[in-house]
């Protein structure tokens, strides 16, 4: 049997021009999460990251807290959706990132304005909503699946592989493992954790959700500000 772990980046820059880079605290969690797992022994045959700045950087900071051997190695299919595919085709106005922060930025609350833009937005995607050229949620968890099963295919009996990515990444393969419905997944999304670490246990080409979300490494001391969605 053997054993994948997939670990959500750490916190990032939310309502920033540039969200796509880790916060002081989104290191401090991804190296937590590092740690947490090689004090569970796990050695990695294979470390993947997407091509996102976020989670390169999530891979290398985990990595080093974990001592780990195998180098991190990028493959784009690990990437998260476009913020073009999720808001254009429910908010054309808000397609771009730089378009939704300064949205956002002028709201009362910011991080609840962002998640209603969010939920709606989400929603349609998975009803069906697409723009022109667009990926399609079908689509999106189409391919994270494939680069699941490539990963599954290098990680053999008694080895594990650790990927970090990206809640809707993690969102779209829980999904699929368990069965729900499009129309439920969003109660996936929502609950992902910064540096959370969700588990699958793999046998030949099967592959089972065993632990989701976990965040017991951030919960470990007193310092709640190590707990994050966004």
């Amino acid at each position: 049997m053997g054993r994948i772990y997939l670990v959500r980046h750490g916190q990032a820059h939310l309502l920033s021009d540039d969200y796509d880079r880790l916060s002081d605290l989104g290191r401090r969690q991804a190296e937590r999460a590092g740690a947490a797992l090689a004090a569970q022994g796990v050695t990695p045959v294979l470390i993947l990251s997407g091509a996102l700045r976020r989670q390169i950087d999530t891979a290398r900071h985990a990595s080093r807290a974990a001592n780990w051997r195998a180098e991190p190695k990028i493959d784009p299919a690990f990437d998260e959706y476009s913020q073009e595919d999720l808001f254009a085709p429910t908010y054309p106005h808000l397609a771009s990132q730089a378009a939704i922060s300064a949205y956002v930025s002028a709201q009362p609350d910011p991080r609840r304005a962002y998640q209603d833009l969010f939920e709606r937005a989400f929603t349609g995607w998975l009803a069906g909503a697409t723009r022109a050229g667009g990926l399609s949620w079908s689509d999106f968890r189409a391919r994270v699946v494939k680069a699941l099963q490539r990963a599954t295919s290098r990680c053999g009996a008694g080895e594990s592989a650790v990927v970090f990515t990206s809640g809707g990444v993690i969102a779209a393969i829980a999904q699929a493992l368990i069965g729900l419905p499009d129309s439920q997944t969003l109660k996936l999304h929502n609950p992902l954790y910064n540096a959370s670490i969700t588990r699958l246990m793999t046998r030949g080409d099967a592959i089972a959700l065993s632990g989701f979300n976990d965040i017991s490494h951030l919960t470990e001391s007193d310092d709640d500000a190590l707990v994050t969605y966004r």
